[in-house]
């Protein structure tokens, strides 16, 4: 288990390099649309195109890396109005896949209720 986690975290580290690396790509693309299209007054046919599949893998790999360290922003408005068995499984049992057909977001960390109000 020592040793998958050890290729886990090789893993992790290049795959924030590669993200570093796309976003890097983006502004530069970014950057140089705007300087072609308003400095130059010809703008490039395909930065534009860039920047978006950049964006767009950016944050397909930035999801992949905060799935280990449970990062994601979780809503659990819902979850906490409900009582009895299931608040019980829910704090006693904090791998989703323990309970079949619970949903996976039932993190405490982030909650955009108002508590104490």
């Amino acid at each position: 288990m020592k040793k998958l986690q050890q290729v886990s975290d090789i893993i992790n580290k290049c795959v924030s390099y590669i993200g570093m690396v796309i976003f890097i790509v983006l502004i530069v693309a970014c950057v140089a649309q705007v300087f072609f299209r308003f400095i130059l007054n010809n703008s490039l046919s395909w930065s534009e195109e860039l920047a978006r599949y950049c964006f767009i893998w950016m944050h397909m790999l930035g999801a992949s890396l905060l799935i280990e360290g449970s990062g994601h922003a979780t809503v659990t408005a819902i979850l906490d109005l409900m009582h009895g068995t299931y608040q019980f499984l829910r704090g006693s049992r904090r791998n989703p896949s323990d309970v079949p057909g619970i949903c996976s977001d039932c993190d405490d960390r982030i909650s955009y209720r108002e508590k104490g109000g």
